[in-house]
């Protein structure tokens, strides 16, 4: 697990020193760009809570407002992959941007965490957690970094449609606040987050 997040990281650092390659073709005197680039593909990664967790990201614009985007992470509830639509009320590289998409975390197999337990004791709980699905909507602000980067923020909802989203198979009788803290840490809820990307 520590290899992962020592890998996923050093992803991440790698748009924030990639970005600064591509940072060029700026009338700093004036405040406008020279052209504007025709973005085929951006790459990136981030951080963002209820949504992909920490990993990589990718916009494919398909035409002036209108794109597909993807991404993969991790995050408390195992592995994350998610797919959507983008609508750009600006361009691409800069401005507002809604994105409506489905995002799905794989779960985890045997996981131990110390929780409350029937009879108001705490005791390491074993449990399967399941795949949980969630429907996102999000805002995105994008600020451009030169011609070919941008640094965005996110805001938005996630709703769940998994219902049953654990199985305690240590044998354990988990306490009502055990089981809402697990709701609580199920995919679901605010999402908030950001992400540097960078045209290829």
């Amino acid at each position: 697990m520590k290899k992962i997040l020592l890998l996923v990281c050093g992803l991440i650092s790698l748009p924030y020193w990639a970005s600064a390659q591509f940072v060029q073709g700026y009338d700093k005197e004036n405040s406008t760009f020279e052209r504007e680039p025709e973005y085929r593909f951006l790459l990136g990664a981030g951080l963002a809570i209820n949504d992909y967790g920490i990993g990589l990201t990718g916009e494919l614009p398909i035409q002036d407002q209108y794109g597909v985007y993807g991404n993969l992470g991790v995050g408390g509830w195992g592995s994350k992959i998610g797919l959507g639509g983008i609508f750009y009320f600006d361009e691409v590289i800069r401005g507002g941007a809604i994105q409506l998409g489905f995002a799905s975390a794989s779960g985890l197999r045997d996981y131990e965490l110390e929780m409350e337990v029937q009879g108001n004791t705490t005791e390491l709980v074993t449990m399967d957690l399941f795949r949980a699905n969630t429907l996102n909507a999000q805002y995105v602000h994008s600020i451009a970094l030169g011609r070919n980067a941008k640094l965005c923020f996110q805001i938005g909802r996630a709703w769940s449609v998994t219902r049953n989203a654990y199985r305690v198979t240590s044998g354990h009788t988990l306490s009502p606040a055990s089981e809402a803290l697990l709701e609580f840490l199920k995919p679901g809820g605010w999402i908030v987050g950001t992400r540097l990307m960078f045209s290829l």
